[in-house]
């Protein structure tokens, strides 16, 4: 749809907001259990629930562990091996090639390296977050930083975030991104601020990649991420952002996200797989697995969890029948309602908006709220 059509529409989204708002339903808990047992028989995955995880002692001499999950990748792996080989650092690091079953020359390409830093630990399919808690389980480094197999980093990526790290002792370090087209760059700045006392607002305002970051390796000590899920960098903004106290945000580009046509994001666009529930799922995990490794459940935290169940989950979802669709909406509206936000401490006017139509089980005024702010950014 071109930019000028998707103007005009939202401009008329705009002006139906207000009255839309105004309606209500009702729904019964008969009714919602109903839905939950219907949401369950399409897709019911394991939950993802806390467990002590297995943790190596740090290495003084490592200073960063680099995990990356590898699964049938030959295309662009060597790439994203070089351009850590060809880092000028003075820091020491190791990296943690996770091969996650690859059937391709994936493993050959990986063997043809002789560089010691290089690490192959091999596993049966499992997935990028099976992948990823393998490498957080075998990492040594005081620091941790995720880079998957498609992307790749600038020469000075672990010499800037990690003296950020190290002369600030910092939780965590992120950095801005490119997104790398076929053709051309997209220039995604990061946003720059300087934490003592943790992100408080500025949670909300972050983007929660797990990758372009460096992150302290004793904030991971008790999360793993949600394995046999989609979107598991949901635990970025909601398990590991809320453990962090001294954070920075730098503005400089330091990492290549690779956009091509097997990302999640352009599987969940082209076709339906109801594995895209797992953005259903996970902000009720996330919830309880916060409690247990006892982060403060307060009403920021709980504006996180409001955003990942705004525009990001109807886009996620959007393929699904719309039947479907309703359900899951009338089910996270009881989520949200039993969460109890403070209506009053929610600064931006879009959450308060989209908190309205949870509360008054208001579907139509969602659906107009979620299409205005995914095309009015666009």
């Amino acid at each position: 749809m071109k930019k000028i059509v998707k103007k005009i529409i939202c401009f008329f989204l705009r002006i139906l907001i207000p009255f839309v708002s105004l309606f209500s339903k009702k729904i019964s808990e008969e009714k919602l259990k109903e839905y939950e047992h219907d949401i369950r028989k399409i897709y019911n995955p394991k939950p993802y629930i806390y467990k002590k995880p297995t943790n190596k002692h740090i290495d003084k001499n490592i200073d960063l562990s680099i995990i990356i999950p590898i699964y049938n990748s030959e295309k662009y792996l060597k790439e994203c091996i070089d351009s850590i080989l060809n880092n000028k650092t003075k820091y020491n690091y190791e990296i943690l090639v996770i091969n996650d079953g690859s059937t391709d020359s994936s493993l050959k390409i990986l063997k043809e390296y002789k560089d010691k830093r290089i690490k192959i630990i091999n596993q049966k399919n499992g997935g990028a977050a099976k992948a990823r808690n393998n490498g957080l389980d075998n990492a040594v480094g005081k620091y941790i930083s995720f880079i998957d197999s498609d992307d790749f980093i600038k020469e000075n990526y672990i010499e800037t975030l990690m003296n950020e790290a190290i002369s600030y002792d910092a939780d965590i370090v992120k950095c801005g991104y490119y997104t790398k087209y076929d053709n051309f760059l997209e220039n995604n700045y990061g946003i720059v601020y300087r934490n003592n006392n943790g992100l408080g607002n500025d949670i909300l305002k972050i983007e929660g990649f797990l990758w372009m970051s460096v992150i302290k390796r004793s904030i991971l000590y008790d999360i793993r991420l949600p394995e046999g899920y989609w979107y598991e960098d949901m635990v970025m903004r909601s398990l590991i952002f809320p453990t962090c106290k001294k954070v920075i945000g730098i503005k400089d580009c330091l990492y290549y996200y690779r956009q091509h046509d097997n990302n999640i994001s352009k599987t969940v666009e082209h076709s339906i797989n109801y594995k895209c529930l797992s953005q259903y799922y996970l902000p009720r995990y996330i919830y309880q697995y916060a409690k247990n490794i006892n982060l403060k459940i307060d009403n920021i935290y709980k504006q996180v969890l409001l955003n990942e169940l705004e525009v990001i989950s109807y886009t996620r979802l959007n393929k699904l029948p719309l039947k479907i669709k309703k359900k899951i909406f009338y089910l996270n509206s009881k989520f949200i309602k039993n969460l109890e936000l403070n209506y009053n401490e929610i600064k931006n006017k879009k959450d308060k908006l989209f908190y309205r139509s949870y509360i008054k089980n208001n579907y139509l005024l969602y659906k107009i709220l979620s299409l205005y702010n995914k095309w009015n950014v666009e």
